[in-house]
C-alpha cells in the first residue's frame, strides 16, 4: 500500500518498587486493569474474604472483574490481586492486597520470551512499524516496562518504487487483456 507508514516510539523505564506512586505504571500492561469507582469499592471491600451480590444488582464495570487478574487502585496506591465469577447469577469475589513487585513479577517475560519488537526496543531501536502493548521484562533483578508512547504517520521510503510496480502491473495486465482481445478477433472460433 501506498502512503504514510504507521511508526511507534517506544520507551524503556525501570520500575521503581519503593516509590509509592508507581502505581500508575503496571496498569497499562494488559494483565493489569486500571480500577475506578464502584471497582474499587467492591474490590476494597472483598480484601481477604469472599464477596457475593446478585450478578443483575452489579453494573457491568463490575462484572468485567471476571476478566481481570490484577487491579491498581491509583487513589490509594494499591494493587490487588482479584479473582471474580458468576456462578447460578450470584458474583463472587476474592481480593488479597499485594505489592507491586509481586504483581510484577507474575506479569513479566524474560527478554527471550517477549515480543520480537520489546527484543529490539531493549537492544536500543526506539521505533517500530508494529505497535505492542506495554510489556513488563525482568532483565537481570530489575524489572523494565517496555511501552508504546507516541504514534507517528511517516512517509513511506518505498512509495516511488510503490507506484512504479503498480503501473508495471496494471499495465501488463492491460496489454495482455488487449492481446487476448486482438487474438480472438483476428482468429475467432
Amino acid at each position: 500500500m501506498v502512503g504514510p507508514d504507521t511508526q511507534y516510539s517506544y520507551s524503556v523505564a525501570e520500575l521503581d518498587f519503593a516509590d509509592k506512586e508507581s502505581v500508575e505504571e503496571l496498569y497499562r500492561t494488559s494483565n493489569v486493569t486500571y480500577g475506578f469507582g464502584s471497582q474499587v469499592e467492591l474490590v476494597r471491600e472483598a480484601r481477604n474474604e469472599t464477596l457475593t451480590r446478585p450478578r443483575s444488582s452489579l453494573e457491568p464495570r463490575v462484572l468485567d472483574l471476571i476478566d481481570v487478574r490484577y487491579l491498581a487502585d491509583d487513589v490509594h496506591d494499591h494493587y490487588y490481586r482479584i479473582h471474580a465469577s458468576v456462578t447460578n447469577d450470584t458474583f463472587q469475589l476474592q481480593a488479597a492486597r499485594v505489592s507491586g513487585e509481586v504483581v510484577a513479577n507474575h506479569v513479566a517475560v524474560r527478554p527471550d520470551e517477549a515480543d520480537p519488537v520489546i527484543r529490539k526496543v531493549l537492544d536500543g531501536q526506539q521505533t517500530a512499524s508494529k505497535r505492542v502493548n506495554a510489556t513488563v521484562v525482568r532483565q537481570d533483578d530489575r524489572y523494565l516496562l517496555v511501552r508504546p508512547v507516541e504514534t507517528k504517520h511517516v512517509s513511506d521510503p518505498f512509495a516511488v518504487v510503490k507506484i512504479a510496480g503498480y503501473a508495471l502491473g496494471i499495465a501488463l495486465i492491460i496489454g495482455s487483456l488487449v492481446r487476448l482481445f486482438y487474438r480472438n478477433e483476428v482468429n475467432p472460433k
